[in-house]
């Protein structure tokens, strides 16, 4: 159900939430310190009042005295033998087990003190029937911490209970009044301040996270306002260098991205379109001129020309179904042999072309690479083709194999291509001028899949500096497989 809730209501439900518990754990520990530290004087209290008592239980010099009954809290005196010597402050009538209020140890000495807990019982009536006081009542029923206090008298003191020598100890019952009382003042305060400090906790947190989120909200309107025909608009970058920021910043880029690819996929489509109409406009000129005058026309080599310019189209039309392919889709995995298929290819092109160029391939016996066998022999063939249009004389094509690399590289003696041009050759429908006038068959596309074939095979296809004969060098970098099974 919460998970419904916006994120700002989410946020301040849990703060609130957690607030509401650590308040109130801070509560309850400030409630409970504060009896303990009321609790710990009147134990010392409670000590005093002990000693004092115990002292005046002995006579001394012959003077009289008398056990006092005006002191804070209520006590007991046990003998010796454990029996109940006598009480005050309520606890004549009161039942208290003797078990609770074991005497002093034997070796106790006049400084011994001692704690234990009492559980009282009913108040009882006394001798003569009468009902037990108030006090007695009070006390029954009840659990308390006991502070005693032992004496120990000689040959010649006296105390109430006779003549020495005797071992008394005296136990005080320390009453939590005081502490309970101190430890209730603090129950006002603190149940009205834990729900209103939990509630201030979560209203701000709620109007935290909603000005928090006032950017993400200005993301999201402008990504509304953008379509296809308004990519040149980006949303706008908060100044604080937080994760928003950083949302914003990776969805410009986004939009920069899908900007130029939507800029490349319309002019590949205009580019598309221009070569596609100059076949088809001949083809149907053509075929119009030859319907139009049948006495007139050459038959035979009308259906030649005819075939040559739909066999163009054909392989056209299959380089750019190859372009429209995912680029995420994997190479089918094979072991290929670069070698071999680079002596396969160049020994049909010395069959093809026997005027030249002239054709030299140093290649060791085996060049093995993971990969699809079509698509690599397709790579090599729009390399070799491409040299091979513009060598004047020379096509040279090396392998060498470098750890886990394995380097092809094909050199055509022809015009060097420029510096700032050698990225750009791989773009598709990219012919430079010089190509335009002497280019025959090109169409501009076969650069551009050979590029992305080697990058379906984790490799890299480019331009490099001409070396010091001139020409032109394409370098392709794969990686190197096992010999295995080649």
């Amino acid at each position: 159900m919460i998970s419904r809730l916006p994120v700002q209501t989410r946020t301040a439900v849990l703060a609130g939430l957690v607030a509401l518990v650590l308040c109130s754990a801070g509560a309850w520990w400030l409630r409970d310190h504060l009896y303990d530290a009321q609790f710990s004087s009147t134990l010392d209290k409670a000590r005093v009042q002990a000693r004092t008592v115990a002292h005046d239980l002995v006579i001394k010099s012959g003077t009289s005295t008398h056990v006092p009954t005006d002191l804070d809290w209520p006590y007991v005196v046990v003998r010796q033998d454990g029996a109940i010597g006598s009480g005050g402050g309520g606890t004549d009538q009161l039942d208290i087990p003797l078990r609770e209020v074991p005497p002093a140890p034997v070796d106790a000495t006049n400084a011994w003190t001692g704690t234990v807990t009492v559980h009282t019982g009913a108040a009882v009536p006394d001798r003569a029937g009468d009902p037990p006081p108030a006090a007695s009542i009070r006390l029954a029923h009840r659990t308390f911490t006991a502070v005693g206090a032992a004496i120990t008298t000689g040959h010649s003191d006296m105390t109430i209970f006779g003549r020495g020598p005797e071992t008394f100890t005296v136990y005080v019952l320390a009453l939590p009044d005081a502490a309970q009382a101190a430890a209730d003042q603090l129950n006002g305060p603190l149940l009205a301040g834990v729900p209103l400090i939990a509630l201030l906790v979560a209203v701000t947190a709620y109007a935290s996270i909603r000005h928090a989120l006032r950017p993400v909200d200005a993301i999201r309107g402008e990504l509304a306002e953008i379509s296809e025909h308004h990519l040149a608009r980006r949303v706008p970058v908060p100044q604080a260098k937080d994760e928003i920021q950083k949302l914003a910043l990776t969805t410009n880029a986004t939009l920069d991205r899908l900007e130029r690819s939507t800029e490349q996929q319309r002019r590949f489509v205009a580019d598309a379109a221009h070569e596609l109409r100059s076949p088809l406009t001949a083809l149907q000129t053509r075929l119009e001129v030859s319907l139009a005058h049948p006495e007139h026309t050459d038959w035979p080599r009308t259906a030649s020309e005819s075939l040559a310019a739909t066999r163009r189209l054909r392989a056209l039309t299959e380089d750019l179904l190859f372009l429209t392919r995912p680029n995420h889709q994997q190479p089918t995995p094979a072991l290929v042999d670069l070698a071999g298929t680079a002596r396969e290819l160049v020994d049909e092109l010395r069959l093809r072309h026997p005027y030249g160029p002239y054709f030299t391939a140093p290649l060791p016996a085996v060049a093995p690479v993971r990969g699809n066998p079509l698509q690599l022999h397709r790579l090599l063939r729009n390399l070799l083709d491409n040299a091979t249009r513009h060598a004047r004389t020379t096509v040279t094509v090396t392998i060498e194999q470098v750890g886990e690399t394995t380097w092809l590289r094909v050199f055509n003696d022809g015009s060097p291509i420029p510096p700032e041009e050698r990225d750009r050759i791989f773009e598709r429908f990219t012919r430079l001028d010089e190509a335009r006038d002497r280019d025959a068959g090109g169409s501009g596309l076969g650069l551009a899949i050979a590029q992305d074939i080697a990058t379906r095979h984790h490799g890299t296809l480019k331009a490099v500096a001409p070396g010091p004969e001139g020409g032109a060098t394409f370098l392709l970098r794969l990686p190197t497989a096992d010999s295995e099974s080649v």
